[in-house]
């Protein structure tokens, strides 16, 4: 492994080691976690040259645990005398990927599950283990998002942010996030999800109706009437803001009462006064 003291399945872990004189074939046993690795794991026992030896074995995530792996070495030199080598540490196995966990997809709209042009889309997760840099990736609408406008950056410990603005390429839809993730031994882990909603179009206004309460022609108003504009929008809205205007003068917003009647349905109206 690139990382010398660690090992993940498929890598091979080898001991090397020399005498001061010819020995007789030595046996050299492994543990992990204090329990014994049966020798048949092993791949070579060798004399490489003159007194030097190696003894090495695959790592198998069927067969092996995570673990700090140990060694020891007995060994007879040609008359028979024997010498023993032990150690308590060593390489550590870590077969197990990282486990990734998300802590929130937002927008940076006040609306933090939508997002129009020019708002930051921002993923935040995290890592059970340290990581190195991930990848992530965002698609909207089966399109991805330009790897260039993304940015990645490591906030604290195995703490991560990943964001991109909004800009008009991006098509209304809902956005997906990937995650793939490598700790430092190499064991691979991925997450996807998504969450946050791409909304550039303007809702579009219908008016339903523009009267007075004047029973006996509502197209006229005096004092003491009401005049109302009650209209509908094709989705959600926030409080909208309506104005009234008389011969050029703007009616007194605070005498304008505006509520929401129904889902998207809102009435707006003020009272005629002199």
């Amino acid at each position: 492994n690139s990382v010398g003291n660690l090992a993940k399945a498929d890598d091979t872990i080898t001991l090397t080691f020399s005498s001061n004189e010819p020995i007789q074939t030595p046996v050299v046993t492994f543990q992990i976690n204090e329990l014994q690795i049966h020798s048949d794991t092993y791949v070579d026992i060798s004399n490489t040259s003159g007194n030097n030896w190696a003894v090495s074995f695959d790592v198998s995530s069927g067969l092996h645990t995570d673990g700090i792996v140990s060694y020891s070495v007995s060994f007879d030199d040609i008359v028979g005398n024997t010498s023993d080598i032990n150690s308590g540490s060593g390489v550590t196995i870590d077969i197990t990927s990282p486990i990734l966990s998300v802590a929130s997809f937002l927008s940076s709209n006040n609306n933090n599950t939508l997002a129009r042009e020019n708002d930051t889309v921002t993923l935040l997760f995290s890592s059970n283990e340290t990581i190195q840099s991930p990848t992530v990736t965002f698609d909207i609408s089966g399109i991805s998002v330009d790897n260039s406008i993304i940015d990645i950056s490591n906030i604290s410990d195995n703490n991560w942010k990943a964001e991109f603005i909004i800009n008009n390429s991006h098509v209304n839809h809902t956005i997906e996030y990937g995650i793939e993730a490598i700790d430092l031994v190499g064991n691979l882990s991925s997450l996807q999800g998504s969450g946050v909603v791409v909304d550039k179009v303007s809702p579009t206004i219908f008016i339903v109706n523009f009267a007075s309460d004047n029973i006996g022609n509502i197209d006229v108003a005096t004092i003491g009437h009401k005049i109302y504009v009650s209209f509908t929008a094709n989705e959600e809205i926030q409080t909208p803001t309506v104005v009234f205007e008389i011969s050029g003068s703007i009616v007194d917003s605070n005498i304008i009462d505006i509520s929401n009647t129904s889902e998207n349905n809102w009435i707006a109206s003020f009272d005629v006064n002199s």
